[in-house]
């Protein structure tokens, strides 16, 4: 029976996985955010890596998730904060709570602050990145951005498309 648990910073690794914490990677991963270093974060991610935004869809490898990187997250906002909470993973899969935060550049909301939840999932081959994927209460986010009702709902409709899309249709009865 295989089990592995990371839990803080407490790491139980099995031999043949990946020597680096999953946490060491959440920081990493965080860091480059913060720091607004597209190298360092492009350096986590597997070439073929994607990357699902809740709120600008998926991304495919390594320049696109550049773009999206240098364009929709620093283009767009300023000053990250991001914190990963209790991080799980069995080395092939890993979850965290994330809180993000930054103040927002755009000309209809400029320097409103935004405080975002929700979780992240990180597919991981050896010690990079194969997939990421959050889900996040991207509403809320949008709703302190002052953002007006209707972009609100078309996100609220796009969110609703994509867990749907993802469930099994027999088993929740689609």
């Amino acid at each position: 029976m295989r089990s592995q648990i990371y839990a803080h910073d407490h790491v139980l690794l099995h031999e043949g996985e990946p020597s680096m914490a999953f946490s060491e990677l959440l920081s990493l991963f965080t860091k480059a955010v913060e720091d607004a270093d597209v190298g360092a974060f492009l350096e986590l991610f597997h070439g073929d890596t994607t990357y699902d935004d809740v709120f600008d869809g998926v991304f495919t490898g390594r320049a696109q998730i550049r773009n999206m990187f240098e364009v929709n997250f620093h283009g767009r906002a300023r000053d990250f904060r991001w914190e990963m909470h209790e991080p799980v993973s069995d080395g092939t899969i890993g979850y965290a709570h994330l809180t993000l935060s930054y103040t927002s550049t755009m000309k209809h909301n400029s320097g409103k602050r935004v405080v975002l939840s929700g979780c992240s999932q990180f597919q991981l081959r050896g010690e990079k990145i194969a997939s990421y994927r959050e889900w996040a209460h991207g509403i809320a986010a949008l709703s302190q951005l002052d953002t007006p009702p209707q972009l609100i709902v078309r996100q609220a409709q796009r969110e609703s498309e994509r867990i749907i899309s993802r469930a099994n249709p027999d088993t929740h009865r689609l």
